[in-house]
C-alpha cells in the first residue's frame, strides 16, 4: 500500500510539474502517469505495468535511485487484489499544484505508516518511538544548519523532523542540512529511504541496511548533531551475535560522542538503569561524560511512553561546545549541569498509555534553552531559574556528591504543592475510562 501511494504521489508531482514548468526536462520525460494505471487497472498485467512505472520514476528523479519499492509483478498478490488496492489510492484528491501533492503524499503517507508501525511493534513484541520523542530531541538541539546523524533511524521520523525544522518561522532550503542516517533491520531502512524521498528530502543512509555497532556506513562523518532513540529497552532491536557493548546504554552515549563534531550537540533517549549492575555502569559512563564535561542536560520522561513497555526512559543531551550562543551570556553553564524531571508531564491517551502535548513539549523546551541561554523560536528567554517540580541547575561537585549519578530527582526539589500531582493523577485515571 505504502509502495502504490508513492507512486501515485510521485506521479501526481511530476504531472503538476510539467504543468507549473513547461520547459524544465521534467516535460520531455515519458513516465506511465498514475491516471492510465487507475483507468486499467482491471486489465490483465498490472503488475508488470505497476512495476515499470516505478522503474519510471526512478529514472526520472535521481533522489529515488535506491529507494527499495515493493514489485507487484511476481509477488503471490491477485490481481484483482491489487486492482483494489490501486482503486483505494486513487480515491484521495491531490490538489492543482506539485506543492499541494507533496504535501497531500507525505500527510497519507506518515498516517499509514504510523498504523503500520503500531501493528508491527506489537506483532514484534518491538517497542516503537513514540512521536513526540523525536519532536522534543529535535525542539531542544534546534539542528538549523550543519550535519545531521541518526545511528538507528528506524523508519526516519528523527531525520525528516530534523530537516524540516523552523520550516514554518523560516524561509530555509534543506541545502542548509545534511541528512545522514543507517538502519539494521532492512525493511525498516526501506522505509525510512521511502520516507525521506516522500518529504523531498536527500538523504544518505547508506547503500544497505547496517547495524552501526559494528559496520558503521558513514566512517569520516563527524556530525553536528547526532540523534538517536535506540529501542527501550535498548536489548530490543540487535539480532542475535551482535556486537554485545551495543546492547547497553553507556554504549550508545559513547558512540553518540564519538560521531560528533568538534562544537557538536547530542541527543539520545535511552532506559533508565532497571539493574544494580546497570546503575554501576551509568554511574562509571556518567563519570567520565561529566568530567569530560560533555553533559549538557539530563530529562526524565514519564513512564509509559513507549506502547509495550512501562519502562520510563531519559534524554541525555551531550555537547562539545559548551559554551553559551547568540551573543547571550552565561558564565557558569559550561560547568553546570541542567535536570529536567518530566516525570509529572505526561498526558494519558485513550488506553492508559501516556504521551508529551504540546504543551509539556513547550515547557521542557523553554526550560532547557532558558539555561542554555537561547532564544526559544522567535522569543528571547528572560532569563533561567530553578523551578521546583521541573528543573535544577546543578555543578560538578553535586553531581561528585551523588556518585555521579545523573538522574533528575536528586537534583530537582520537590514542587511546593505535591497535592497538585495528585489531583493530575485523578484527572489521568478518569481519562483512562472515556
Amino acid at each position: 500500500m505504502l509502495s502504490l501511494l508513492f507512486l501515485r504521489g510521485a506521479s501526481e508531482i511530476l504531472r503538476r510539474r510539467r504543468g507549473e514548468e513547461p520547459s524544465s526536462q521534467v516535460q520531455a520525460t515519458s513516465v506511465t502517469p498514475w491516471s492510465s494505471l487507475a483507468a486499467d487497472a482491471r486489465r490483465k498485467g498490472l503488475g508488470q505495468r505497476v512495476d515499470a512505472a516505478m522503474d519510471g520514476l526512478a529514472r526520472v528523479d535521481a533522489s529515488l535511485s535506491g529507494v527499495p519499492l515493493t514489485r507487484f509483478g511476481h509477488r503471490s498478490i491477485e490481481e484483482r487484489q491489487l486492482a483494489e488496492l490501486v482503486a483505494i489510492v486513487d480515491g484521495p484528491d491531490f490538489g492543482d499544484t506539485a506543492e499541494a501533492a507533496r504535501e497531500k503524499l507525505a500527510s497519507l503517507f506518515e498516517y499509514l505508516l504510523e498504523r503500520l508501525t503500531r501493528a508491527e511493534a506489537r506483532r514484534a513484541d518491538d517497542i516503537s518511538v513514540p512521536s513526540s520523542i523525536p519532536r522534543l530531541v529535535v525542539n531542544l538541539l534546534e539542528p538549523r544548519s550543519g550535519q545531521v546523524y541518526d545511528p538507528i533511524c528506524g523508519t526516519g521520523e528523527m531525520l525528516v523532523r530534523a530537516a524540516a525544522f523552523d520550516a514554518v518561522r523560516t524561509v530555509r532550503s534543506q541545502a542548509e542540512v545534511s541528512i545522514y542516517g543507517q538502519e539494521a533491520r532492512r525493511s525498516a531502512w526501506g522505509l525510512a529511504k521511502l520516507r525521506l524521498a516522500v518529504h523531498g528530502i536527500d538523504g544518505d543512509l547508506g547503500h544497505r541496511e547496517a547495524d552501526a555497532a559494528v559496520d558503521d556506513l558513514h566512517p569520516d562523518l563527524r556530525a553536528d548533531f547526532v540523534l538517536a532513540a535506540p529501542p527501550v529497552p535498548p536489548v530490543g532491536r540487535w539480532p542475535d551475535g551482535g556486537h554485545s557493548a551495543f546492547r547497553t546504554s553507556s554504549a550508545w552515549l559513547r558512540l553518540a560522542v564519538s560521531k560528533l563534531s568538534e562544537r557538536g550537540t547530542a541527543g539520545v533517549v535511552l532506559a533508565a538503569p532497571s539493574s544494580a549492575a546497570e546503575q554501576r555502569e551509568e554511574e562509571a559512563t556518567g563519570r567520565a561524560l561529566v568530567e569530560e564535561n560533555l553533559v549538557d542536560c539530563v530529562v526524565a520522561l514519564p513512564p509509559r511512553l513507549f506502547s509495550t513497555t512501562g519502562v520510563p526512559a531519559r534524554l541525555w543531551v551531550l555537547s562539545k561546545g559548551r559554551q553559551p550562543q547568540h551573543g547571550i551570556t552565561r558564565d557558569s553553564r559550561e560547568r553546570t549541569i541542567l535536570f529536567i524531571d518530566a516525570t509529572e508531564l505526561g498526558s494519558v491517551a485513550p488506553g492508559g498509555q501516556l504521551f508529551l502535548n504540546d504543551t509539556a513539549l513547550d515547557t521542557i523546551t523553554r526550560a532547557y534553552h532558558a539555561w542554555r541561554g537561547t532564544p526559544f523560536g522567535s522569543l528571547r528567554q528572560q532569563g533561567y531559574e530553578d523551578i521546583p517540580g521541573l528543573c535544577a541547575s546543578a555543578d560538578r561537585e553535586s553531581v561528585r556528591g551523588n556518585g555521579y549519578r545523573l538522574t533528575p530527582a536528586l537534583y530537582v526539589r520537590p514542587a511546593a504543592a505535591p497535592v497538585m500531582r495528585q489531583e493530575r493523577r485523578t484527572k489521568d485515571l478518569y481519562g483512562l475510562f472515556r
